[in-house]
């Protein structure tokens, strides 16, 4: 049995790999990800070479100067800062104040890129009274979009600053402490404070870092697109197998669940491989740029298990409802249901980053179709999580990998000889039960 089992696996997974599309595939990602990230760096030089201008209506006749003295004072301290905002923002913009009110002309500068954008300030923007409801009080920053990215939220800053300062001249106070009153502070995020188990000593919480933050996000990326890789493609082509009656001839020297299970064994195999390829390739990447220090090794081995189970039990399920498949285009209606559970994770990274130990991560980390993802982004981030977390989880997922399986072999059994009308889901769960 296991012989013929791995004689089947083989035969698919030398099928799969040994393909141009496949060997293509696994050189040409990294090489689409390593331009994007060449494309963003020389944009952020030429950028920061290229000086974006803003107009200023100011009806207050305080507001203009003292916007253009906070963007002066923000740009020195940014260059001096090599690790502040300015990395992540590298446009440089200049402040002019305007004396004409035409906001059509002003437009038009806009569009034809004269102007990165314009502000008008009204008169009551420096009283605190006149602000809440009233338009005289309304600062209105225009754009071509409407709306504002991450460098113009610099911008924002700015205008903020150059207010207040503008409001605490007004009521008297010396110009000289402006730059001390508004220079920013010192500010860094860390981890919770934590006890070492075997020394008793209390440890520091760890520095957080852009790039630090980045390995969780990277982490499940990866492992969803090496999920894809190994089990999104089963239903597909083990309907195409039924309809050209390939598994006709198998069948007639091995069981069915010989045949799912070579197939589901291949799969992995395909997954593992390409995960192999990218850590290590990733690995020698980091090495080289002299941040190895960041890599996660002792996560490594979570990695490959949780991809084992997870290719395991979507690509059981997909050899399930590929067997009940009566045409290819069955198939193709069907594919949402095994992508789902590989893609809701990454669809949720934004709120799953921002909390990642709040309840509904929590739950949904111990949910066995996200477990994978989920836990090991959570395991990936400063925090951590508590040690018996991912053993709980890894349970969940082991047990329901083996149910999922299980019930998928019934249905498959079943389905693989069937022709005609596609089965209803009720008949499907029906297999699944009675076999």
């Amino acid at each position: 049995m296991l012989r013929r089992i791995l004689l089947i696996a083989k035969r698919d997974f030398t099928a799969a790999v040994m393909t141009k599309a496949f060997l293509i595939g696994l050189v040409v990602l990294p090489l689409l990800m390593g331009s994007g990230f060449l494309g963003f760096a020389l944009l952020r030089v030429t950028q920061s070479e290229t000086a974006k201008r803003i107009a200023i209506i100011d009806q207050t006749g305080l507001a203009a100067a003292e916007i253009i003295r906070a963007a002066e004072t923000k740009t020195a301290e940014d260059k001096a800062d090599k690790t502040g905002p300015q990395q992540l923002v590298p446009a440089h913009y200049v402040f002019e104040e305007v004396r004409a009110d035409d906001p059509l002309a002003l437009s038009d500068r806009v569009r034809r890129h004269e102007l990165a954008g314009f502000l008008d300030i009204g008169k009551g923007a420096l009283d605190a009274s006149a602000v809440n409801g009233k338009s005289s009080g309304q600062v209105v920053f225009y754009t071509d979009t409407g709306n504002m990215n991450a460098s113009q939220g610099w911008v924002v800053d700015v205008i903020f600053n150059g207010l207040r300062r503008a409001r605490l001249a007004r009521y008297g106070v010396d110009q000289s402490h402006f730059d001390d009153v508004f220079r920013a502070v010192p500010f860094e995020s860390r981890s919770l404070v934590s006890r070492d188990e075997k020394t008793g000593k209390i440890r520091a919480g760890r520095k957080s870092s852009a790039a630090e933050s980045a390995v969780p996000i990277i982490l499940m990326v990866l492992m969803v697109m090496m999920t894809m890789m190994g089990a999104a493609s089963m239903l597909g082509v083990v309907a195409e197998d039924k309809v050209q009656r390939v598994f006709e001839m198998l069948l007639a020297s091995v069981t069915p669940f010989e045949l799912m299970a070579g197939k589901v064994l291949a799969s992995v195999g395909v997954s593992l491989t390409s995960s192999a390829f990218y850590i290590l390739g990733g690995l020698l990447v980091m090495q080289a740029m002299a941040v190895f220090g960041m890599a996660r090794l002792e996560l490594l081995p979570w990695f490959f298990v949780y991809i084992i189970c997870q290719v395991t039990m979507l690509s059981a399920m997909g050899a399930a409802l590929g067997s009940a498949c009566s045409a290819p285009r069955d198939a193709q209606q069907l594919t949402p249901l095994v992508i789902l559970p590989i893609m809701a994770p990454l669809i949720l990274i934004a709120p799953l980053i921002q909390e990642p130990n709040g309840v509904f991560t929590t739950a949904l980390s111990f949910f066995p179709p996200f477990t994978p993802a989920v836990m090991l982004m959570r395991q990936a981030m400063p925090g951590g999580v508590p040690w018996w977390q991912p053993w709980l989880g890894l349970v969940g997922v082991v047990v329901w990998a083996m149910a999922l399986t299980w019930a998928a072999a019934r249905v498959f059994r079943v389905g693989l000889l069937l022709q005609g009308k596609t089965p209803k889901v009720g008949e499907l769960l029906r297999w699944a039960v009675r076999g």
